[in-house]
C-alpha cells in the first residue's frame, strides 16, 4: 500500500468514527430526554439536566470539530502541491535548465527563480505551522468532547440510580 492510499485510508477510517461517536452522542442524547423521570428529589433532577447539558455541548463541539476537518485536508493538499512546485523549480536550477514565462515567452533569470523557490519556501512553512495550529485545536477539541461524553454518562448514570432508589 502506498502513502497515499495508506493516508486516504487512515482519513476515511477516523472520519467515519467521527461521524459515529457524534451520532453516538446525539442518540444517547435524545433517549435520555425521552426515558427521563424527575423525581422530587434535586440531586436526581440536577444529575439529569447536567447530563443533558454535557452530551449537548460535547455533541457541539464534535461539529465543531467535523466542520475544521476539511480546511485541514485542503492545507495538506496545497502543501504537498507547493512542494512539488518547489522541488521541481529547484530540480530545474541543479540541471541549469531555463524556464520559460508563458505569458511573456521571456526566459527567467537564476535570480527570479530562487525568488520563486524562496517564496515557496515561506508558504510552505506558513502552511505547516497553519496545519499544526488546526491539528493542536483539533486534538484539544476532541480530548474536551471525550471526556465531557464519559463525565456525561457518568452523571447520567448517577440520575438514573438515584431515580431507582428514591
Amino acid at each position: 500500500m502506498t502513502k497515499e492510499k495508506e493516508f486516504e485510508f487512515a482519513r476515511e477510517m477516523q472520519s467515519k468514527m467521527d461521524y459515529y461517536f457524534i451520532g453516538l452522542i446525539f442518540t444517547l442524547l435524545g433517549l435520555s430526554i425521552q426515558s427521563s423521570k424527575f423525581t422530587s428529589f434535586y440531586w436526581q433532577n440536577v444529575c439529569e439536566i447536567t447530563a443533558w447539558i454535557s452530551l449537548s455541548i460535547s455533541g457541539v463541539i464534535g461539529l465543531s470539530r467535523l466542520e475544521w476537518m476539511p480546511v485541514l485536508y485542503r492545507q495538506f493538499g496545497e502543501l504537498y502541491g507547493d512542494k512539488e512546485i518547489k522541488s521541481k523549480l529547484s530540480e530545474s536550477v541543479a540541471l541549469g535548465a531555463r524556464l520559460i514565462d508563458p505569458d511573456t515567452m521571456k526566459q527567467h533569470t537564476d535570480e527570479k527563480i530562487k525568488s520563486e523557490i524562496q517564496g515557496y519556501e515561506k508558504l510552505i512553512k506558513n502552511r505547516e505551522t497553519e496545519i499544526e495550529r488546526i491539528n493542536k485545536e483539533s486534538l484539544l477539541k476532541y480530548n474536551f468532547q471525550k471526556y465531557l461524553f464519559l463525565f456525561a454518562l457518568i452523571v447520567l448514570m448517577l440520575s438514573r440510580f438515584l431515580t431507582k432508589i428514591n
